[in-house]
């Protein structure tokens, strides 16, 4: 065999081994690939089908939303009140539903407002004394108000007294707050 059909069938096979390289390297680059797109559709789809169930019920979570906005808006003070209007008439509301509970009211104490991130918190002081009857009922008037009033702390001490009808009386000190939005 003289060296030029040698050569040629060299370079043939050469070529051929090149073109498969390529195409086993394509091969191997598209596999890659797909197993990187289906890892991602994989990671997507539960994302996807949260937005779409998002989407769907997009009128009740507006529903909800304004719902949410209209008790937030029954349980605090506007932005546009004064933060010492709103602790003097929840200070008032406070009296009027101690006193027709039945508690003695020694006193009371609006404290300086606390910022919390959109809101105040308006701390209240309020020491009284009566019988457990009416710190019962006392504490029951405070549910349900609007705005609201709530209990942060409660300290009951039994007093040495007790009321006409037998009952054991006791001092007892509220520590209450109310929020007010504030501007924004």
């Amino acid at each position: 065999m003289s060296r030029r059909p040698q050569r040629e069938v060299l370079l043939f096979s050469l070529t051929v081994l090149i073109l498969l390289a390529l195409m086993f390297w394509a091969g191997a680059n598209l596999i890659t690939r797909h197993h990187a797109a289906r890892d991602r559709i994989e990671q997507i789809e539960p994302r996807y089908a949260r937005l779409l169930g998002l989407e769907k019920s997009g009128d009740a979570l507006k529903q909800a939303q304004e719902s949410g906005k209209a008790q937030l808006a029954r349980q605090i003070y506007p932005a546009n009140q004064e933060p010492s209007q709103a602790g003097n008439d929840a200070q008032q509301r406070l009296r009027g539903i101690f006193t027709s509970a039945g508690l003695n009211i020694l006193s009371t104490q609006v404290l300086p407002a606390k910022q919390e991130k959109n809101l105040d918190l308006i701390p209240l002081s309020v020491r009284t004394e009566g019988d457990l009857a009416a710190l019962q009922a006392a504490l029951t008037g405070l549910h349900g108000l609007s705005p609201g009033i709530f209990l942060q702390d409660l300290t009951v001490q039994a007093n040495n007294g007790r009321s006409p009808d037998g009952q054991q009386r006791m001092a007892v000190q509220f520590s209450l707050f109310v929020v007010r939005a504030r501007a924004s």
